[in-house]
């Protein structure tokens, strides 16, 4: 179980860092969030915690579009 914490950990750090940059403005943000959001799908995938993924994939969705808004209003 040491990786998928371990991993888990990662995609974390990946999301707090794309919170402090999107509160900068910063587009870079957005990737670094899908970035965490992917992590968190195969921490689920792999442990079998349908929770995890599942919620993984809807904050992925949700990043995403965020991501298509916030590059529209800055075109």
């Amino acid at each position: 179980m040491i990786f998928p914490d371990a991993l888990g950990h990662v995609g974390y750090i990946s999301i707090v860092v794309g919170l402090i940059l999107l509160a900068r403005q910063n587009k870079w943000g957005w990737l670094l969030r899908m970035f965490g959001d992917v992590i968190w799908l195969i921490v689920g995938i792999l442990t079998g915690m349908t929770s995890l993924w599942f919620w993984g994939f809807f904050f992925l969705g949700i990043d995403i579009w965020g991501y298509r808004k916030w590059n529209f209003k800055a075109s």
